[in-house]
């Protein structure tokens, strides 16, 4: 995370990383696995952006992240969120 968004405020850091997270355990889970692996993150950053280079870096799928989150309604879970996420980052709005 800090490698691509370092310079991003530490309310968008958040965003992103709850985001890419949620996704990467959903993908993970829906492959029956017990843990996270490198491929369950890629496949998160995939989600939210189809890069052209397979080694572009998730800045794309962070924008997205986002542009998601500045959609969502207060109160509303919006994409992917479990409750307790929707909770937290309405705490931050």
């Amino acid at each position: 995370m800090n490698r691509f968004f370092a310079g991003r405020p530490k309310k968008e850091q958040l965003v992103i990383q709850t985001y890419l997270t949620e996704a990467a355990l959903r993908i993970a889970k829906t492959e029956g696995k017990q843990a996270l692996e490198l491929d369950d993150a890629k496949a998160a950053i995939y989600y939210f952006h189809l890069p052209d280079d397979p080694d572009s870096t998730c800045v794309a799928a962070g924008d997205r992240a986002l542009l998601e989150e500045r959609k969502r309604k207060q109160y509303t879970r919006g994409l992917l969120l479990t409750e307790d996420l929707r909770r937290l980052l309405d705490e931050m709005k």
